[in-house]
């Protein structure tokens, strides 16, 4: 988790024009990362959810 973390605070720092201090970031940050992460970790990669009619796989 905290792979995701780092990857989402890099990502974040490099879209907003603002510099980040990652030692003591702002409360806006730190949502942001935390919704962005736990967006992440909510999919699972390669698992499709089909419902043709009343059958669901």
């Amino acid at each position: 988790m905290l792979a995701f973390i780092e990857d989402a605070s890099a990502f974040v720092t490099d879209y907003c024009t603002g510099r980040w201090d990652r030692t003591s970031p702002p409360a806006s940050f730190k949502a942001i990362v935390s919704a962005e992460v736990i967006r992440w970790m909510s999919v699972a990669p390669g698992v499709v959810l089909e419902r043709p009619g009343e059958l669901e796989t």
